[in-house]
């Protein structure tokens, strides 16, 4: 799944809820949305939680964030 999806795309696969996963990280909605579509991404320290709440590796995660970029360049 890595590399071939972006983070919107996977958070709508796994049935992500974006408002629920905000709460969740101790972030504001426009911040998942913004991550979702590519135009930012999490900080550092948010990486290892929403790997976690997304059932993946930073590692995977960070993959799939970067074709996220790409996709929107």
């Amino acid at each position: 799944m890595t590399g071939t999806m972006t983070l919107g795309e996977l958070m709508d696969a796994r049935k992500v809820d974006r408002k629920i996963l905000a709460e969740a990280m101790g972030v504001s909605v426009p911040a998942v949305y913004r991550w979702a579509d590519g135009t930012a991404w999490p900080a550092l320290d948010k990486l290892q939680s929403l790997a976690a709440l997304l059932h993946m590796t930073t590692d995977e995660l960070l993959g799939v964030l970067t074709y996220t970029k790409a996709v929107r360049q």
